[in-house]
């Protein structure tokens, strides 16, 4: 399960563990629930954090912790659950309504999410007997510590992830399709990315394989970094729009020619750099000494070939 806290805005935030909304000086700054600090604050201070259950559902069923609550304090735990993220709005929509908790008590709330509010409480002032230089002038206040917090779902994902994966190889008879003798680019980055901006980039593996896992139902743009001496042959550009639905796999491969690799032995050398040489002058139609593919065999395709002399994989 993901662990991150949600602080409620405007403008709304969610990171990843160890961030805290609490009354008083802020306090609380440690991700186990401390209330060391307050001292220094307020007598109350509250925790607010979240669990990404990873589904729609999921059936949220005990807490456990651990505490050490001195003569004069208190920890309140409260839950509530919900599919969308943590609610912001009165009166929240799509979420219950919050539930007080006892340590290892069992309830059953329903929701991807699992929002948990901790409030740490003493009553002023609860200070312990103590020499000046062990405690300080006003003394060692006294404060209830909650750590070690463990949320328990009663079931599992089912039918909501898929996968996206694929192929990045040096597609020599640039048809956009593997081939036999078509070598896998490996190193490659491969980025998806939704429709808020949200990225999450692989790269491809000695076979060339990449593979995206748990990736939620939705549309989403899969786009490959091409390095400088590769022409993207499919999808053009090196980008494509895809569809994910749930328990499914989709797969995208990348097909990208090396440019000036005249002979397709997938390495620029001096073989390249001669046929361009030979052919020098001619004019015509797929010929494969025309590096840029304007007609005609010239300065500027033997400039692309020495530019990348020594780049590929068959090298």
């Amino acid at each position: 399960m993901t662990f991150f806290t949600y602080n409620p805005g405007p403008p709304d935030t969610i990171t990843v563990t160890g961030c805290v909304t609490c009354t008083g000086l802020d306090p609380y700054n440690y991700n186990d629930f401390t209330g060391a600090l307050l001292r220094f604050a307020l007598n109350e201070g509250v925790w607010r954090t979240v669990y990404d259950g990873g589904c729609s559902d999921r059936i949220w069923g005990r807490l456990n912790w651990n505490a050490f609550i001195p003569p004069g304090t208190s920890i309140t735990v409260r839950v509530r659950a919900g599919n969308p993220l943590p609610p912001n709005q009165l009166p929240p929509i799509g979420w219950s309504e919050w539930l007080t908790v006892s340590n290892g008590q069992e309830f059953c709330l329903r929701g991807r999410y699992l929002e948990i509010e901790v409030r740490l409480s003493r009553t002023p002032p609860v200070v312990r007997d103590c020499n000046y230089e062990r405690c300080g002038r006003e003394g060692e206040f006294i404060t209830p510590i909650l750590y070690d917090i463990r949320a328990t779902s009663l079931c599992e994902c089912t039918r909501q992830f898929a996968t996206v994966r694929g192929k990045v190889f040096c597609d020599t008879e640039r048809d956009g399709v593997p081939g036999p003798n078509d070598l896998p680019l490996a190193g490659w980055a491969i980025t998806i990315e939704d429709p808020n901006g949200n990225r999450l980039t692989h790269f491809s593996n000695a076979n060339g394989e990449y593979r995206f896992e748990n990736i939620p139902e939705g549309e989403y743009r899969l786009v490959q970094m091409t390095p400088p001496g590769w022409l993207p042959i499919n999808p053009v550009g090196g980008q494509t729009q895809i569809e994910v639905r749930q328990n499914s796999a989709v797969r995208v491969d990348f097909a990208n020619a090396l440019i000036g690799d005249v002979n397709s032995d997938q390495c620029v050398d001096d073989a390249d750099l001669l046929a361009v040489l030979f052919a020098f002058g001619s004019v015509g139609e797929n010929l494969p000494e025309d590096v840029n593919m304007d007609g005609i065999v010239d300065d500027a395709d033997l400039m692309l070939v020495l530019f990348n002399f020594g780049n590929g994989v068959g090298c």
